[in-house]
């Protein structure tokens, strides 16, 4: 586990505990670096509210793509799986090729996970 994972873990505590999550960004984009590191702090609605904004001006499926999924992560582990699970398919639905990246199957099993658990 590297340095900064640990500072997130320790941060964030047993929310965080549970799962190793990765936030997307895309270098060089201020707009972007500003939401994640709103997530870093902890303030994932404001993020969310960044991500939103930067998926409206979004014109590429990748850069559409790690907003939702994004979105769909902060929406999760601010407890609205309901939501969550929407951005998720969204996200999936845009990923460049056939296959999504793992970091989006697995936070899709836990949404899912989550909403036959309730």
């Amino acid at each position: 586990v590297s340095a900064t994972a640990k500072q997130l873990l320790d941060f964030y505590g047993p929310n965080w505990s549970a799962g190793v999550f990765r936030v997307l960004y895309v270098d060089g984009n201020s707009e972007w670096l500003s939401a994640t590191d709103d997530a870093f702090k902890g303030q994932w609605t404001s993020a969310i509210d960044k991500w939103i904004a930067i998926l409206e001006k979004s014109r590429t499926t990748e850069h559409r793509m790690a907003a939702e999924y994004d979105i769909a992560l902060g929406c999760y582990l601010t407890g609205n799986i309901e939501l969550a699970g929407k951005w998720i398919v969204q996200a999936a639905s845009d990923v460049p090729g056939s296959v999504p990246p793992a970091y989006l199957s697995n936070l899709r099993a836990l949404i899912n996970k989550e909403s036959q658990a309730k």
